[in-house]
């Protein structure tokens, strides 16, 4: 709905891709080099770009979340700024304000004035108006109104209500559950939720939602979560939590328990221990009461690793700053401190001012610590001609688990898989050489799996080895294993994720759009022929955005890389179907998805019982190919994968 009014001006519609937004210098850039002269954007992301050399921008309207004054007095200097309030419900807009500089100040700007053919009204329980300055649930009405809520008539029932102030025969409006009162001056200004729905970062939340997540923990007697806003301008979801008798919560283990269940916007930036939650004297959560997460952590013991020389100085003190908590050690996990998609932006525009070098957004999610980062500022060369293997969990002394690269050569894939996995067992991925495009890729299954062994054997020179792949991983993994086991190496593990050793695409495609056909149409819908009337790169374009919506490829990718990724991708593919599979000598453990289950009842070993001499354990779990490897499947995967390793009969303790 956004863009029509630009439209019907007759001016141009620019609309920024996913992988621009990820990055505050492109984003910058983009809006200087194209010119524009209207933006509308979220405050959360105004909040953390720079205002600075907008010469063409002369009107910035906020949306999606409360705005606060010192946003709108920012960037209101030398240009226009509107604060735009609507719910989807009333076809997005329903209101607007515009900012007049009065000084920064504190709290939020109003929601304004309705937009024409659109009423508002501010009511009590018994739907009659209050007064000035009294606070009531803002209904909606007008012809922005939708006509409810498909299939769900209870809901639209609910929530479209008729409108007693109407003489129109049919005439509804829409309870938004906003909290709102009417200032002096006409316009309304918004005071929080009636229920516990809230935005943050511009996603809608229900705070119950969380709430019953938290209260699930076996050791949490009660919890809640609440929105503050102790830094102007930054939204946070903190927890309040209530133990049960003699229990002892750990942070950490509250975070992991609310990834495995909720979306990563939904997950809590901090978590606070109280004795009980505070009451008011008429029995209610005082939520007043609830006390501000501490920004100054207790003593972390022994394992708390305090900058070393001045590059991770400069790192500690910036992710102070932006995650507001000191002090932070080298080793600490930057999402594990309360750190979000948000922060993240900010942290690597921060780093980028003060280093003058650009790290990408998925370095900090393959490995996000001072120590990795500031190892990447000191030879940046290296990371960019790509490490071959990246530590995805650190661990204790039992035999480490390699996870190879799927498709694409990235073992980002593995990230949460590493999570759930055997807390004293450390996680490396076996990462594709030349993803930065410096370095030649390998052009054989063998060179790649060599490469893979020599980096094994010189960071752990004696066995036992486990060895698993996902996807293209799969294959990799088995020349792995054969070729450690041709040097007299013993592997105790050989696992296959979801993928036969048969290649899955068998010839090689005549142009880049059946490349990238035969790649994402397993995935979701694609039209050859359609895509074959685009221009190259809009090819590439319209396939990121959708492998992007589908979460097939990560939101940080962008375009400029994406072409390198499929280049990898056809090379990778070339290299399985040349490659000659030969024999196993020992057992291996697949682990299939139920998606893939589904369709494989004539194979169910997906044809490795003709290669593997002594068997084939097939573990069922849940999922597909992609969603066993996410929250909440993937921990059934990581059971299993633990299982395996255990049941593979190893002596648990790695020889130093």
């Amino acid at each position: 709905a956004d863009i029509f009014p630009t439209l019907l001006k007759g001016g141009t519609v620019c609309l920024v891709s996913r992988e621009t937004v990820s990055s505050v210098k492109d984003l910058h850039q983009a809006i200087q080099v194209q010119g524009i002269t209207h933006a509308l954007m979220t405050p959360s992301f105004l909040q953390i770009l720079s205002a600075e050399g907008m010469h063409t921008l002369a009107v910035v309207i906020a949306g999606g979340e409360s705005c606060s004054r010192e946003v709108a007095h920012r960037w209101s200097a030398g240009r226009q700024f509107f604060n735009a309030y609507g719910p989807t419900e009333a076809t997005v807009g329903l209101s607007w304000f515009e900012y007049e500089s009065d000084g920064a100040g504190t709290g939020t700007i109003p929601i304004g004035r309705p937009i024409a053919n659109t009423q508002l009204y501010v009511l009590n329980q018994d739907m009659v108006p209050v007064p000035v300055g009294a606070p009531g649930e803002l209904y909606a009405g007008g012809l922005g109104l939708a006509r409810g809520y498909a299939n769900r008539p209870e809901l639209t029932a609910e929530k479209f209500v008729p409108d007693p102030f109407s003489k129109v025969p049919g005439a509804r409006l829409y309870r938004t559950g906003d909290l709102v009162c009417y200032l002096s001056d006409g316009s309304i200004e918004h005071l929080g939720r009636i229920d516990q729905q809230v935005k943050v970062r511009g996603f809608r939340i229900e705070l119950g939602e969380i709430d019953k997540v938290m209260q699930g923990h076996p050791k949490v007697l009660d919890a809640l979560v609440e929105v503050r806003e102790d830094t102007p301008g930054d939204k946070q979801l903190v927890a309040y939590v209530v133990p049960r008798p003699d229990a002892a919560i750990v942070e950490a283990d509250l975070r992991t328990w609310t990834r495995e269940a909720l979306p990563d916007y939904m997950v809590p930036s901090a978590y606070v221990t109280l004795v009980q939650i505070p009451l008011t004297p008429n029995g209610k959560v005082d939520r007043k009461a609830l006390p501000p997460p501490e920004t100054v952590r207790g003593d972390l013991g022994d394992r708390h690793i305090k900058p070393r020389d001045g590059t991770e100085k400069r790192l500690v003190a910036i992710w102070e700053e932006v995650l507001q908590r000191r002090p932070i050690g080298v080793r600490d996990n930057f999402f594990d401190l309360g750190g979000h998609s948000f922060l993240a932006i900010r942290l690597l525009a921060q780093i980028q001012n003060q280093f003058d070098k650009e790290i990408p957004m998925v370095a900090l999610f393959q490995d996000p610590t001072v120590e990795h980062l500031a190892r990447m500022l000191r030879d940046q060369e290296e990371w960019e001609a790509g490490a071959t293997l990246i530590q995805l969990r650190k661990g204790g002394s039992k035999p480490p688990l390699f996870l190879v690269h799927p498709t694409g050569g990235s073992v980002h894939w593995y990230s949460s898989l590493a999570k759930h996995l055997d807390g004293e067992r450390p996680v490396l991925g076996l990462q594709a050489k030349g993803l930065g495009g410096e370095d030649e890729l390998d052009a054989t299954i063998e060179a790649m799996a060599s490469r893979y062994v020599s980096a094994i054997i010189k960071r752990y020179p004696t066995g036992p080895y486990n060895i698993a792949g996902w996807s293209l991983g799969v294959i990799i993994a088995f020349e792995v294993a054969q070729q450690l086991r041709a040097m007299g190496r013993e592997v105790s593990l050989l696992a296959v994720l979801d993928q036969g050793p048969e290649v899955p695409i068998r010839e090689d495609p005549s142009d880049d759009a059946e490349l990238l056909f035969n790649i994402f149409s397993s995935y979701f819908p694609v039209d050859l022929e359609y895509l074959r009337t685009l221009e190259d790169d809009e090819q590439f374009k319209f396939i990121l955005k959708r492998a992007q919506k589908e979460g097939i490829v990560p939101p940080f990718v962008r375009r400029k890389n994406f072409r390198h990724y499929i280049m990898i991708n056809k090379t990778q593919m070339q290299a399985w179907r040349t490659y000659v599979v030969k024999p196993y000598p020992c057992r291996i453990s697949l682990f299939r998805s139920e998606g893939l289950a589904s369709g494989s009842e004539g194979q169910p070993d997906l044809g490795w019982a003709k290669l593997v001499l002594n068997g084939v354990d097939v573990i069922d779990v849940p999922g597909d190919h992609i969603s066993m490897m996410e929250a909440p499947h993937v921990r059934y995967l990581a059971d299993g994968l633990n299982a395996a390793i255990q049941d593979s009969h190893l002596v648990d303790t790695h020889p130093e």
